[in-house]
């Protein structure tokens, strides 16, 4: 028989886990991120006369001192904020010349989008008045968009009943991972989870370049699948 259902379920390795432990979480499992870059237009003068151009690096320290400002870094709080420079440059290695442009990008990340979108729209406000206040020309793009991961409760309670069934150690985690993972866009539309694999206890830290995915955890993710599923479809 055919079991049709509409759920996403992901898993992501988790290092410096237990190998093997599975790590559950209701609700939000990673946040929703953005990234948001901003380009300052202003005008190049000569070093010994900045007031005949417009330099950008003024409206670039307050831009900066604005986000730091409004984080709110304090996990457990419900607007939960991070607004984090990522790259920033401004003019050239000319001495005698005052910058002309600058630019800024920042990632932007929340437990709930709407928290997330809110700080970047005020952002962007706080952006637009400096331009008029220094006198530059904008421009931004926002990139690398992760929607958050919301974990149905539904979804996890199979997730968890897989684990028992498949006598793995499991892991219920409080807080959600702090990195960004695509799969949310799956969550903001249909019911599903993600949910993590421990990778070793002594291995990397994910994008260091000393990481190796291990191997023996694959099939560990192959059977969590099948009996998640199984476990759906029983339950229809």
């Amino acid at each position: 028989d055919i079991c049709a259902f509409d759920h996403a379920v992901a898993l992501h390795n988790i290092p410096r886990k237990t190998m093997h432990q599975i790590i559950y979480k209701k609700d939000s499992f990673t946040p929703a991120v953005q990234s948001l870059i901003i380009k300052l237009f202003g005008k190049t003068s000569h070093a010994a006369e900045p007031l005949k151009g417009t330099n950008p690096s003024y409206a670039i320290s307050e831009i900066i001192e604005y986000a730091k400002n409004n984080e709110q870094t304090g996990e457990d709080h419900p607007e939960y904020r991070l607004i984090t420079p990522v790259f920033v440059t401004v003019g050239s290695k000319d001495y005698g010349i005052s910058a002309g442009y600058g630019e800024i990008h920042f990632t932007i990340r929340s437990w709930e989008q709407n928290t997330m979108e809110k700080a970047t729209e005020s952002t962007l406000e706080f952006v637009k008045k400096q331009c008029d206040k220094y006198g530059l020309k904008l421009e931004t793009e926002i990139t690398a968009s992760f929607a958050s991961n919301k974990n149905d409760h539904e979804v996890v309670n199979h997730i968890a009943e897989a684990s028992k069934t498949l006598d793995l150690e499991a892991f219920e985690k409080p807080k959600p991972f702090p990195w960004g993972e695509d799969f949310g866009l799956f969550t903001q539309h249909v019911s599903g989870a993600m949910f993590g694999l421990g990778a070793g206890e002594n291995t990397p830290a994910l994008h260091n370049p000393d990481y190796d995915f291990p191997d023996e955890i694959t099939p560990t993710g192959i059977n969590m699948f099948y009996q998640i599923a199984k476990n759906i479809c029983e339950d229809v």
